[in-house]
């Protein structure tokens, strides 16, 4: 898929000499393989109920394996990786329906359904999806089916992060009854306290805020209250203080300062100090400062160039 975010777990919060909190990527690019989300190493508590607007769907049966889907789908021993990618490569739009149904059964794959090791499963899905996606007009069922997978929580996390993903760059290309079920499966998934969905979620409502279900004031509102919720794990609060930036929502300015402040994980922390730079006021130079001198080099690369910029701004 196309994607104009990083993941905060990826590093798009560390700040280069000079610059300023890379908030995220404003440019279309496709997705690389070292910034597919990881899962927290603790046990997370997924919250993944029925959305009662998501549209029961058939997952695909396969009568046979269209030829050119054969070794996409591993059905040869030893078969690896770089084989399946480059078959799927191979593969372009427009596909017929056959070839269509045999992508869905790839992507519904469990890991203990496919020789793939799981990690390489999950991206080698991701790019299924991609290829799914250049199909014009967009499948109608394509973001029926992701929505099935996200409610699978046999899915995992990273497999289910990305179907936020994908449901997010296609949110403008569907129908709206699809919208309206993507939008109320966005809003509970931010429910979740911990991991990278609650953050991915967030990010797929800003990139589609203003339109139908999804408006700024409600993910402003949204965003600042789990950036203040100490229930939620660091990786999620430190997107939401992201966002709130994003969207110019001062009140987060408040959670701000204190999170610089303090001994915050560091994410969080790092996070906080960049939403200082680019919302803040002449007096958290007061807070800034002090952190440029900080035995942490991260601390102090984030404290410089949002002092930097809380500088600059002042003599605008």
């Amino acid at each position: 898929m196309k994607k104009r975010w990083q993941t905060v777990v990826a590093g798009g919060l560390l700040l280069a000499a000079g610059g300023f909190l890379a908030i995220h990527q404003r440019s279309e690019r496709h997705i690389p393989a070292l910034s597919r989300p990881q899962p927290s190493a603790k046990q997370l508590k997924p919250v993944v109920t029925s959305v009662a607007a998501i549209r029961s769907i058939d997952k695909p049966q396969l009568d046979s394996i269209p030829p050119r889907c054969a070794i996409i789908l591993g059905q040869e021993d030893g078969v690896s990786y770089n084989v399946r990618y480059a078959a799927l490569k191979k593969l372009q739009p427009p596909l017929v329906s056959n070839e269509v149904q045999a992508l869905y059964a790839q992507l519904y794959r469990h890991s203990n359904e496919d020789p793939m090791p799981e990690d390489d499963l999950h991206a080698f899905k991701n790019e299924v999806a991609n290829t799914l996606l250049k199909q014009k007009p967009l499948l109608e069922d394509l973001p029926w089916h992701l929505m099935q997978m996200y409610a699978d929580v046999q899915q995992g996390e990273v497999w289910r992060d990305y179907c936020i993903q994908h449901l997010g760059a296609l949110y403008h290309r569907a129908d709206s009854p699809a919208r309206h079920a993507i939008a109320d499966l966005f809003w509970k998934a931010t429910e979740q306290k911990d991991g990278t969905i609650p953050g991915t979620t967030l990010l797929a409502l800003e990139n589609n805020v203003h339109k139908a279900d999804i408006p700024q004031e409600r993910l402003a509102a949204r965003a600042l209250a789990i950036a203040q919720d100490e229930t939620y794990g660091p990786e999620p609060r430190a997107t939401a203080l992201q966002v709130c930036v994003l969207l110019n929502e001062r009140r987060a300015l408040v959670p701000a300062r204190n999170l610089a402040r303090t001994q915050s994980p560091t994410i969080l922390r790092i996070s906080a100090i960049g939403a200082l730079g680019l919302m803040g006021e002449p007096d958290d130079l007061a807070i800034l400062q002090p952190l440029t001198r900080d035995e942490d080099m991260r601390f102090r690369q984030a404290a410089w160039a949002a002092v930097k910029r809380v500088t600059e701004g002042k003599k605008n």
